[in-house]
């Protein structure tokens, strides 16, 4: 009787140690499933850091492929209520877009939300790069500030023709508004204020034809980097 008793014991004995050699494989099993869960669970996205004394109300977009134009580099930045205006910068002898361009914006505070949203996002297969393009000279009269923003920008004046390019005009500037402005340098024959299809809310620039390219010319250097409603206007040849 003794000696079955023993066994009994023996077997409850192996039986618990099967049990927590089980348990221990469980926990095992838990450890992997949890580390496994930690190491599938995607990276938080890290914010672009803002630098206070650089940011400006205009961004600096690099790394563009050749397909976007200033159409779609607005588009990119259409679902910011402060957005201005768009360009890409061109080379001047074939046309063929540089790789990267400026977006204006109202404000600094929006441009700081666009920076820090779009950096690294994605446009035409590239992930964009994005930096301030730096503050305006407040203080220069208005051709030292087109110069400036020309030579820091490395915006180059295209050959003259008797219909100019303006930027950065603003939202509620009416056909009537900017034709008065131009005509006090020479008479505007036509222009057009593009708006997005969808909105129909203005783009921030558009297109005037005078009679002449000398016209053209005269207004050029008389009005670029005037202000049209407090906004500072950048001009070139279309």
């Amino acid at each position: 009787k003794e000696k079955k008793s023993k066994k009994v014991e023996t077997s409850s004995s192996s039986s618990e140690s099967d049990s927590e050699s089980e348990d221990d494989d469980d926990e095992e099993s838990a450890s992997e499933e949890s580390d496994s869960e930690e190491e599938e669970k995607p990276k938080a996205k890290k914010k672009a850091k803002v630098d206070e004394s650089e940011a400006s109300a205009t961004l600096w977009v690099g790394n563009l492929t050749w397909n976007i134009d200033d159409d779609a580099l607005y588009q990119e930045f259409s679902s910011y209520e402060g957005l201005v205006s768009a360009r890409v910068i061109t080379d001047k002898e074939s046309g063929r877009s540089r790789g990267f361009g400026y977006v204006d914006f109202s404000t600094e505070e929006v441009a700081k939300k666009a920076h820090a949203e779009k950096t690294g996002a994605l446009l035409d297969g590239r992930d964009m790069r994005i930096d301030f393009a730096g503050k305006k000279t407040q203080d220069a009269n208005p051709r030292d500030r087109a110069a400036e923003r020309q030579k820091k920008y490395g915006d180059e004046v295209s050959p003259p023709s008797d219909t100019l390019f303006v930027g950065n005009l603003p939202f509620d500037a009416s056909e009537a508004i900017v034709s008065d402005f131009f005509n006090t340098a020479a008479e505007v024959q036509s222009l057009r204020l593009p708006t997005d299809p969808e909105s129909g809310r203005p783009k921030g620039f558009g297109y005037i034809t005078f009679g002449s390219i000398d016209d053209a010319k005269k207004a050029f250097e008389q009005l670029n980097g005037e202000s049209i409603e407090g906004r500072q206007i950048r001009l070139d040849y279309a």
